[in-house]
């Protein structure tokens, strides 16, 4: 009786296991549905503009609608009312080149088909198919991706003829910085008012750019007159997330005039994600 006994708890251990293991092979499915498996938060809304700018919304909630993908192609979606009230409905799925379609037979079948673009690993937007304005984000429940070094760009115009100046060549020196030390320097001009894009990848607690008219002289209020840099915008992304955490005017200037700011000095805390702002005026 004892070996019965133990030989049908063996038996009922290894059913067990054949189970979770059958759930959970993903021996059959490719490196891209492979890449879809998980709980996905539905997170945010986006919108992209004519000239390709993206505007991201942010659900603020603290019970998120989640979907499920699991190896045996089947998807749950719970919807939440509320924390307490939620809806719940399950389904089937295929993921193949980019295209994300979800059925859910209940009722009255629903189909829904998306192309995927992945941020990275652990997350997505989804446009519906023939909408390319309007997108989803799902992120990975659960899980986070840690930057270690981020990309930091600063564009906007140079001018050249501010005050009354004339045949002017615009001087600007761009230092990166790195937790107080310049790790590099990069130094423009024009003669003609033009759009300039900076960047450059920086590490660190606290990261940033600082700006100056290299032609700046306290003693000499005319060197450089009518140099300056405007229409300045920053933007900030983590290299290992592409989140942006910063993508936004400044409305500050560099300007060689009657008032002049010489310095425009900006600096990023990469713990609590705050960018600092500060110039230097004559």
């Amino acid at each position: 009786m004892k070996n019965i006994l133990f030989t049908t708890a063996l038996l009922s251990i290894w059913l067990l296991l054949g189970c979770s293991s059958d759930n959970d092979d993903t021996s059959g499915l490719t490196t891209e549905e492979q890449s879809i498996l998980g709980v996905w938060e539905h997170t945010a809304y986006g919108s992209v503009d004519s000239n390709g700018n993206e505007t991201i919304t942010p659900i603020n909630s603290s019970c998120l609608n989640t979907h499920t993908f699991t190896s045996d192609k089947v998807i749950n979606y719970k919807s939440y009312i509320t924390c307490n009230d939620v809806e719940e409905e399950n389904g089937t799925w295929t993921f193949t080149n980019g295209l994300l379609t979800r059925t859910f037979p209940e009722t009255v079948t629903v189909i829904q088909q998306h192309n995927v673009t992945f941020i990275n690993p652990i997350k997505m937007k989804l446009f519906e198919v023939g909408n390319t304005s309007q997108f989803l984000i799902y992120e990975k429940q659960g899980e986070t991706i840690e930057d270690t070094d981020y990309r930091f760009e600063v564009s906007g115009n140079y001018q050249t003829d501010w005050c009354g100046a004339t045949n002017n060549t615009a001087k600007i020196t761009f230092e990166f910085i790195q937790d107080g030390n310049v790790v590099a320097t990069q130094n423009e001009q024009s003669s003609v008012e033009q759009s300039l894009t900076v960047n450059r990848n920086l590490t660190g607690n606290i990261i940033g750019v600082k700006l100056k008219l290299t032609d700046y002289n306290p003693s000499n209020p005319n060197s450089g007159l009518g140099d300056g840099f405007d229409t300045l915008h920053v933007k900030i992304k983590g290299n290992q997330s592409q989140d942006v955490y910063i993508d936004a005017n400044q409305f500050h200037w560099l300007v060689n005039c009657t008032d002049i700011c010489y310095e425009i000095d900006m600096q990023f805390n990469t713990s609590t994600k705050q960018l600092s702002v500060n110039s230097l005026w004559q």
